[in-house]
């Protein structure tokens, strides 16, 4: 896979994320009150989802102009996507 098509793959995977995060916040705003003693964590967990993502779509934009920066950062996004994962299945267990 060469490096304009995985980035592609990474920005689109990245707005994904965004558009999924957005919408399960404007679901839990709406949500029945029996989901109000959890809200901070569900809002806290959307946000770092959130900004997981743009550095996925902002890692995806760099290795497509072909810096030297998205080489370098890509890891790096993986693994906080990773820990992100791990972080909401934690939070979803307890």
């Amino acid at each position: 896979m060469n490096t304009s098509n995985s980035a592609r793959w990474i920005t689109g995977f990245g707005w994904l994320n965004i558009i999924i995060a957005a919408t399960a916040t404007g679901l839990t705003l709406v949500a029945p009150i029996w989901l109000g003693t959890v809200k901070p964590g569900v809002f806290f967990t959307l946000a770092l989802q959130l900004v997981v993502s743009a550095g996925l779509v902002f890692v995806g934009q760099q290795l497509k102009a072909g810096t030297d920066l998205g080489h370098k950062v890509y890891p790096a996004s993986l693994v906080a996507y990773g820990l992100f994962l791990l972080m909401a299945a934690r939070w979803l267990a307890s």
